[in-house]
């Protein structure tokens, strides 16, 4: 039987989903986790989504200019505003306010600290652009 067309879109991202409720309930050491997260991930990633991947970049200075201006955007209002995070826009009883969801044994270990930048840069963008964009 052939797999349904939205597949290779669908399923990483529920499986990722189902990674981030599994570990409140299964929850592995720092750097376990990190490496079963990602493990996961770019086996699913590979096994189910491969025939869909295309990383070709086809205007290099257009998609270069797009990055370094979201950065600067992402960046800009921390440096010019310092705590701005914790207004009242961004901290309150409907939004709650801004926590790191690191522990503080793990918060300063290299590796954690690697791993989930890893996943943050790679596997997150893939799977979000798949499933929200379809490839």
């Amino acid at each position: 039987m052939k797999p349904h067309a939205a597949v290779p879109y669908v399923l990483p991202f529920a499986v990722f989903l189902a990674l981030l409720g599994l570990g409140t309930v299964w929850p592995l050491t720092g750097v376990a986790d990190q490496v079963v997260r990602i493990a996961v991930m770019a086996v699913v990633l590979w096994w189910v989504s491969r025939p869909v991947l295309d990383f070709r970049v086809r205007r290099w200075t257009g998609t270069t200019l797009v990055g370094v201006l979201i950065f600067v955007l992402w960046i800009t209002p921390d440096l010019l505003f310092p705590g701005y995070r914790h207004s009242l826009l961004f901290d309150n009883p409907v939004v709650g306010s801004a926590r790191s969801s690191l522990s503080d044994a793990v918060r300063h270990q290299p590796a954690i600290l690697f791993l989930r930048t890893l996943r943050a840069s790679i596997i997150v963008p893939i799977v979000e652009e798949l499933f929200w964009r379809g490839g």
